[in-house]
């Protein structure tokens, strides 16, 4: 019986023993990656890269070599502006004689007439035009049909403005004659260019 016993209790031993080695090596990968093992090693600081001078000192130089181009570039132009001013300033100015003064008079006061003579024909025909107009119109007006009082109507402004069209090229033609005129007898003055604004003439709103 006591044999009986013994045997038993050591068998009992022997199982708990190989059931926990056995358990042991079943162990799952989640407990380990739950419990992760901490490296108790000190971590080193990386030291901070020295920057180089090198880079610095090249802008240093570049800012200034612009600088300095700057004021030579500055110098230069003055050196030019006055050379200029020299040249322009050494220029003599031609005085006109009385007789040429006389002559250039005579030249603009013949071109001025003309511009005037021109400006009243052109504003002669402008005033026709429109005169003309209100006259068809009123024609217009007093048709009785819809479609023929229209096409009567429109009739009448593209009358006026054909008319007002032909005027300002007379006007022009007639202008440029009076300019090239005055050029010649200008130079014929042994003057020299006036400086007038010859596109004056067409502006009448100035």
């Amino acid at each position: 019986m006591k044999k009986i016993l013994l045997s038993s209790l050591v068998f009992v031993f022997v199982f708990s023993i190989t059931f926990s080695v056995i358990a042991e090596e079943n162990t799952p990968l989640s407990n380990i990656a739950n419990n992760p093992v901490v490296d108790s090693e000190p971590q080193t600081v990386s030291p901070k890269p020295v920057v180089s001078t090198d880079k610095a000192n090249f802008k240093s130089i570049k800012k200034l070599s612009d600088v300095k181009v700057k004021q030579l570039s500055d110098v230069k132009v003055k050196q030019l502006s006055d050379v200029k001013v020299k040249q322009l300033s050494d220029v003599k100015v031609k005085k006109l004689s009385i007789k040429t003064l006389k002559c250039i008079s005579t030249a603009v006061e013949k071109r001025e007439t003309a511009i005037l003579a021109n400006i009243e024909t052109y504003s002669t025909a402008i005033k026709k035009s429109f005169k003309t107009r209100k006259t068809d119109l009123l024609s217009a007006w007093n048709i009785v049909k819809t479609k023929k009082r229209n096409i009567a109507i429109k009739k009448a402004f593209a009358k006026n403005k054909k008319a007002k069209r032909d005027a300002l090229k007379i006007y022009k033609k007639t202008r440029l004659a009076t300019w090239q005129a005055f050029t010649k007898a200008r130079i014929a003055c042994k003057t020299p260019a006036t400086g007038e604004d010859m596109s004056a003439d067409m502006n009448f709103n100035d």
